[in-house]
């Protein structure tokens, strides 16, 4: 098994190989996502993220990084609640989600 991260200019893309076929993780949408998101390209950044999300729906670091996209994006309000939806995948029962509900968006900042 190896890995191969191709970084070029300010666009980033990984690709993972195993016995010649291609395995496709979330880690890598995520690793991409994170490249983008650093060269300020936010909407390329939300197209992994979401990807990310499509290969494993309840996988909180996707939510994080869709977060990130979107608030970079102008889009505070769906940041906001990606975020929410993410930290109640991390932790279900927890108070943390709980208080997060009592309190309206704009005493949050991502």
């Amino acid at each position: 098994m190896f890995f191969i991260l191709l970084l070029g200019g300010s666009c980033c893309s990984s690709l993972q190989f195993i016995d010649g076929g291609t395995i496709i993780l979330p880690t890598v949408f995520a690793r991409r996502c994170l490249c983008y998101l650093m060269n300020d390209m936010a909407q390329e950044a939300l197209g992994d993220a979401m990807q990310a999300l499509v290969i494993n729906p309840e996988w909180p670091t996707a939510f994080y990084l869709q977060a990130a996209a979107l608030k970079s994006l102008g889009m505070d309000n769906d940041a906001q609640e990606t975020l929410k939806d993410g930290t109640y995948r991390c932790f279900p029962s927890s108070s943390i989600y709980n208080c997060i509900q009592l309190f309206p968006s704009s005493h949050f900042d991502i």
